[in-house]
């Protein structure tokens, strides 16, 4: 019972950012298990130790936590699923995609009949995997699917929904419906990543300011107690409002110097999340950065928002990858064609053709048009 209690409200000191007492609480958890032997014990501290770790970026003791965790399945089968969704999302935090494909393959295996929290998080762990994937619509497919009415009023559940900037940007009512519902929701459901989401879509709502002042103040309290994940998220989202609002080109290579400090912890699904903005930012910014950020920096960047491909592997699979119309707008763009004239001789929208290039660029693991050009080419 003592285990239990101490297990909870380690829970809740988390979600209240203590993390430090959390993990002191699970200690003293753990201590009960080396005293009683009570396997159950000690799945449920490592799930939660686990959970913190990744939060937080400890994502090297995280994935040694789940090394021992997996150790407890044989007696405690009943956590199979729940260890295999858990570390699949590790691994695509660090764009470990064929690791988390795996996983995610033996969570549906073991996964039993009936279990509908289980079930949706493997679906949403499956939803992120297409997203970081490039296959949006097979995530909105899932989260769609998934979506119930009673979701709507769950600020935790509609978050779920509007978190993929690619939908949320096509679901302005949805997005407008979490703002309301979140500032009537429950604390306990306003963590860092609501909170992140808030700030957001109110930016993306149009209000600059108050979107600006949000995440200044998550990006400060992250800072205070090394949330190394929300650190680089806060850094990428406020640079993506610089750089839309033309301001602070200082400010804004500062932020890209604090958030490439990630690589030396794989954080990688960020950038691929804030791609758009990376790839905007090296072609603005390429002489700057590279006085700003080291070489190991740029090619961690890079690696990330060619989703988790080395440059030899991009170039390896990136024929096989690019779709017919990919390849119609880099032979336009080839042909010395502006992004208008792509749009006229395509019968697309511009905006289309700014999609097309983003998607191209990250394919071809490249950061501009001259060296998508030349990339294509060389492969020809």
């Amino acid at each position: 019972t003592k285990a239990y209690v101490l297990v909870k409200e380690a829970y809740f000191l988390f979600v209240a950012d203590r993390v430090d007492d959390a993990m002191q609480y699970l200690d003293e958890a753990e201590k009960i298990y080396q005293d009683t032997g009570n396997i159950y014990i000690e799945t449920f501290v490592l799930a939660e130790k686990t959970q913190i770790l990744e939060e937080y970026g400890d994502f090297k003791q995280a994935r040694y936590l789940y090394h021992k965790m997996k150790r407890c399945m044989a007696e405690v089968p009943s956590m199979r699923t729940s260890y295999y969704i858990g570390i699949s999302g590790l691994h695509i935090r660090q764009m470990r995609l064929k690791e988390a494909k795996q996983e995610l393959d033996l969570a549906k295996e073991a996964m039993g009949e009936g279990y509908v929290t289980i079930t949706s998080a493997y679906l949403y762990t499956l939803a992120e995997w297409f997203y970081v994937t490039g296959n949006f619509s097979e995530t909105e497919k899932i989260i769609m699917n998934l979506a119930q009415p009673d979701c709507y009023q769950s600020v935790f559940y509609l978050a779920r929904l509007v978190r993929y900037p690619v939908y949320r940007g096509k679901n302005r009512e949805m997005a407008e419906l979490f703002l309301e519902n979140y500032k009537h929701a429950d604390r306990l459901m306003k963590n860092m990543d609501t909170e992140l989401l808030y700030a957001g879509i109110v930016y993306e709502l149009g209000n600059i300011e108050e979107g600006m002042r949000l995440v200044d103040d998550l990006l400060m309290r992250a800072r205070k107690v090394h949330n190394k994940v929300k650190i680089v998220e806060c850094c990428l989202l406020k640079v993506r409002i610089l750089l839309e609002q033309n301001r602070d080109p200082a400010k804004l290579l500062n932020l890209m110097a604090e958030a490439a400090d990630a690589g030396n912890r794989e954080i990688a699904v960020p950038f691929w999340f804030e791609k758009e903005t990376m790839i905007k930012v090296f072609e603005k910014y390429s002489t700057e950065l590279r006085t700003k950020l080291s070489e190991k920096d740029i090619t961690f960047i890079q690696w990330a928002i060619a989703g988790g491909q080395k440059p030899a592997e991009a170039e390896k699979n990136a024929e096989d990858q690019l779709t017919e119309r990919e390849q119609e707008v880099l032979e336009e763009i080839g042909n010395g064609s502006t992004n208008k004239m792509v749009a006229d001789h395509l019968c697309i929208s511009i905006a289309t053709v700014k999609t097309h290039l983003i998607n191209i660029y990250g394919k071809l693991g490249v950061n501009n048009r001259v060296a998508a050009i030349n990339k294509y080419k060389s492969m020809e």
